[in-house]
């Protein structure tokens, strides 16, 4: 079975600012914010994540199921077009009642930059999506035809995360994807 669609969101935004400007990382938070230096900064304009995906559901056997998936999405905030594989997997262990299932998974799940992050004054344009690459294993048991239990337990790796970093000139941050966790 082939599974496909398209994921869109999108808002009309307007935001206008008026005040000190954000302290630098390696100020101390509790300093004077309010003596800083005055910013202005408008933003007027549309936000807009399209993303189309689709899966493919492969059943190799009776008691086995392999979806393989892509996903590809772009943000009008961050730079670039994100392309994320994905993969999951369950086989039943014991089929027919009461089953026991074992599953998985892997793939790569991206977010785009939170709007103070992208948007200057605060933000920095040209910025890429957060990325993760999950992993996933769990196992499923009926009791009864009304109850299952099921465990999952998973693993994230996170790169591209977006960091703020002090500005060379001028003070304040600037904001680059060099985090990891």
């Amino acid at each position: 079975t082939f599974n496909t669609g398209l994921d869109v969101f999108t808002s009309s935004s307007q935001a206008n600012y008026r005040g000190p400007a954000p302290p630098r990382p390696v100020e101390p938070s509790n300093g004077a914010f309010s003596t800083g230096p005055l910013i202005e900064n408008k933003f007027d304009g549309w936000i807009c994540y399209p993303a189309v995906y689709g899966e493919l559901e492969i059943a190799p056997t009776s008691r086995a199921k392999i979806v393989p998936g892509v996903r590809i999405e772009s943000y009008n905030l961050a730079k670039g077009i994100d392309i994320s594989p994905r993969l999951n997997g369950r086989v039943d262990i014991r089929p027919g009642f009461p089953r026991t299932t074992v599953k998985g998974g892997l793939g790569i799940f991206t977010q785009p930059p939170q709007f103070q992050e992208a948007i200057p004054p605060f933000g920095t344009e040209g910025l890429r999506s957060n990325r993760a690459i999950q992993y996933a294993l769990g196992a499923e048991q009926e009791f009864t035809r009304n109850i299952e239990f099921s465990v999952e337990g998973f693993y994230k790796q996170l790169d591209r995360l977006v960091s703020p970093l002090p500005k060379d000139i001028g003070g304040g941050v600037e904001y680059f994807n060099v985090g990891k966790g």
